[in-house]
């Protein structure tokens, strides 16, 4: 069976409201600025420090060597898992090779 809609009943409008008029709106006051000026350069934006450190191929092997061996100890002391050893030997060795800088190879053969 169909219901017939009418529009009458509950769910007609009886009244409808006037849309008010714009109002202005109520600002609080801010405080005048004063000039602004342009900025000053500090001494400590023009140090910056070295990332990389010279050293030459001899002493950077001696370096990786020494990360090996006491990643053994960490392991020997049950501090790291033999499992982890190795992650955390790469971990170490590559970022001693992005802080170094190698001696023994000029930049202009790098490019």
């Amino acid at each position: 069976m169909v219901k017939k809609i009418t529009g009458k009943g509950s769910s007609t409008t009886k009244s409808t409201n006037s849309i008010r008029k714009s109002q202005s709106v109520k600002t609080s006051k801010v405080k005048n600025v004063g000039n602004v000026s342009s900025t000053t350069k500090k001494d400590k934006t023009s140090k910056v420090k070295k990332t990389q450190i010279p050293i030459n191929s001899e002493t950077r092997d001696k370096l990786l060597k020494l990360v090996t061996e006491e990643a053994e100890i960490l392991v020997k002391n049950n501090h790291i898992s033999k499992k982890k050893q190795e992650t955390v030997i790469k971990a170490v060795k590559m970022t001693i090779d992005a802080s170094i800088k190698d001696l023994d190879i000029d930049e202009e053969e790098e490019f």
